[in-house]
């Protein structure tokens, strides 16, 4: 039995009306198009207090096809998104942020996206990748735009006007160790598509961490972090 947490259900995707990944039947968090006050939010309270300039996000995603453009995927502070999704109009969209959108993420199935940042000559390079495979590269310029107050953390499927739509996360990933873009890109290639046991079966790094939803509960397979539901009244333990 799912837990009913109103507008969000945390249970089985077969308890929640969504797919098998690869026959698998997988624990996952069910959203809404998220409000402003609500996401779902990873904190990896790094020791050091230091904002996160260089990070990797992972997500086993699944979003239907959506009645707006622009799906957000991510936010690094209280304002616009970071990281969207913008339909393609064939029932895929691009992956990306200020006007450059890559890719075909197909709507209505489950997606493994996997996005980095760097600092790379004082500016901010992010790399998207899709289902195993580089899909762009984007310079952002100079910017702390992009930047993770570790209290706070990263907010996922958030927008501050409504770029927003329903789906299910089934695990999120989160490092602050990313290696150089071949290596990246060679990891990623290795864990190419979605499964219902994760990204990796440990850590694969020291700051590593995986969030997943088994027990209906958000809790972390591996690594430290706090999670929140925000605007949902659920903590987790």
């Amino acid at each position: 039995m799912a837990r009913d947490l109103g507008t969000a259900e945390l249970g089985l995707g077969s308890e929640t009306g969504f797919p098998a990944i690869d026959g698998v039947d997988p624990t996952l968090l069910s959203f809404p198009g998220f409000a402003p006050a609500e996401a779902l939010r990873v904190a990896p309270g790094a020791a050091s207090g230091q904002p996160i300039g260089t990070w990797a996000l992972g997500l086993d995603v699944y979003i239907p096809q959506p009645a707006g453009t622009f799906v957000s995927l991510l936010q690094t502070g209280d304002g616009d998104g970071d990281l969207f999704l913008r339909d393609n109009g064939d029932g895929t969209a691009g992956i990306g942020v200020n006007g450059v959108y890559d890719g075909a993420f197909a709507f209505d199935a489950w997606n493994r996206i996997i996005a980095t940042v760097s600092q790379e000559s004082g500016d901010t390079v992010l790399r998207k990748y899709l289902n195993g495979a580089l899909v762009g590269t984007q310079n952002l310029g100079a910017t702390d735009r992009w930047e993770i107050d570790p209290q706070v953390g990263v907010r996922l499927f958030n927008d501050n006007d409504g770029e927003t739509a329903g789906g299910a996360v089934s695990s999120v990933f989160f490092t602050t160790d990313v290696p150089s873009a071949a290596e990246t890109a060679g990891v990623v290639a290795s864990i190419p598509a979605p499964d219902a046991a994760g990204f990796f079966p440990a850590a694969p790094s020291d700051n590593a961490l995986e969030i997943g939803f088994g027990g209906e509960d958000v809790a972390p397979r591996y690594g430290e972090a706090q999670e929140f539901l925000d605007g949902f009244g659920f903590r987790p333990p």
